[in-house]
């Protein structure tokens, strides 16, 4: 609390300014009041009373009711890049951390100043019935209730929110959805979409050649070097990708120090944090050969180009795919397409694993279920139709005026 004195530089004449402060318990948490223009010292000191008692009624009322969910979500937020920062080995990446505050504001930010006992479980069930119509993925609208459970979780661990709190989220449904079928293209399919850009001199026709050939993914072909192709043992190392979302953060945090930009800046660990070797066939060998002719003499196997590290490959590919009359696909589907089609040519799964990098036998098995090999042949033995037709029996027609009596 204080109480200021003023002199009037017109007229000299003397006024009181009383400003007043009451902390909440939750950090950051402040109430203020002020009020200016008081003749006298008494009647400032008055005002100051009642401007306190004011200050610590709000306060009181707002510290019952709890931290606001915005100050929550952004101290979730700190607290989880504090820790991936103190542990390299932590699970998510700060990109991924960043991804996750922006869904988070994205679909709760309207709660942004509502203290978060005042949201209840009705608030997140009409949430996620306007996602579900929305036509938003099921796997989205369950990222989404884990990510609200986990800033909940966070804020009763640092003692933002009482230990006995229960989430409102909990018990909460995010609603129906059908699995959606990624569309895979057929080899002869495949073989006509890379054939026909070929033939046209298509400017992304090698690089989707070398995704379907390499099950590499898109930024791991972004980001390989001509130092991690072997040409002698015919192998390929993969074990770093490009992510523009760092590109952007750190970019960001250097010009805010005044330190110059890495021009790697974006190259990372791949998406598994792993590393593995994909053979060059002689398809791969010959796109390769093509390549170093290009791009020899500089870093990477593929030249720099803006919409590849943007993200923007996808639209070229379902244009292209709509001109020549095939399924639209998505470019990570090309991957998806190499790996089904070579389970279908009875290739072992976890060798296919081993080949793309995959880690996770829940990512597997969705592209057996695509190539159809989990169900061939189980119904062999379902029959109900004779096995042999009837050859001599010829079907006899007569009308009733043929027939004598």
């Amino acid at each position: 609390m204080a109480i200021k004195e003023y002199v009037s530089r017109k007229d000299g004449r003397i006024t009181y300014t009383v400003y007043v402060e009451v902390r909440g318990k939750s950090r950051g948490r402040r109430f203020t009041r002020n009020k200016a223009g008081f003749a006298t010292i008494e009647e400032a000191r008055i005002v100051e009373k009642k401007l306190f008692k004011e200050c610590k009624d709000e306060c009181r009322e707002k510290e019952v009711q709890g931290i606001l969910w915005g100050k929550l979500v952004a101290e979730w937020f700190q607290g989880s890049m504090h820790m991936r920062a103190n542990n390299p080995h932590e699970r998510l990446s700060p990109e991924t951390l960043v991804d996750y505050r922006s869904t988070l504001l994205r679909w709760t930010g309207n709660h942004s100043n509502t203290p978060y006992s005042a949201i209840g479980s009705e608030v997140f069930e009409e949430l996620f019935r306007k996602l579900e119509l929305l036509q938003m993925s099921r796997q989205h609208r369950r990222r989404l209730k884990r990510l609200i459970f986990e800033v909940f979780d966070f804020g009763i661990r640092k003692g933002f929110i009482p230990k006995l709190y229960r989430s409102p989220v909990e018990n909460v449904s995010v609603g129906k959805g059908r699995g959606k079928r990624t569309e895979i293209l057929t080899v002869s399919q495949v073989q006509t979409l890379i054939q026909n850009a070929l033939m046209e001199k298509h400017p992304w026709a090698r690089v989707w050649a070398f995704a379907y050939l390499s099950l590499m993914r898109s930024q791991e072909i972004y980001a390989l070097p001509w130092s991690k192709v072997n040409f002698e043992n015919r192998q390929i190392l993969v074990n770093q990708s490009y992510c523009i979302k760092r590109v952007r953060i750190l970019s960001k945090v250097a010009a805010e120090k005044g330190e110059e930009v890495s021009p790697n800046i974006g190259i990372k660990e791949t998406k598994t944090d792993d590393w593995h070797f994909v053979p060059i066939n002689d398809d791969l060998l010959k796109l390769l050969l093509e390549l170093r002719s290009e791009t020899g003499n500089s870093e990477f196997v593929f030249p720099r180009n803006t919409e590849w590290a943007t993200n923007k490959l996808s639209r070229k590919l379902r244009k292209f795919c709509d001109k020549s009359e095939l399924p639209s696909i998505c470019f990570h589907s090309l991957r998806a397409c190499g790996a089904t089609h070579l389970i279908q040519l009875g290739i072992e799964p976890a060798k296919v694993m081993k080949l793309g990098g995959w880690k996770s036998l829940k990512s597997m098995e969705h592209y057996i279920r695509q190539s159809g090999i989990d169900v061939k042949d189980l119904n062999a033995n379902l029959r109900v139709l004779p096995t042999e037709m009837p050859h001599n029996v010829v079907p006899i027609r007569a009308n009733a005026g043929d027939i004598s009596l």
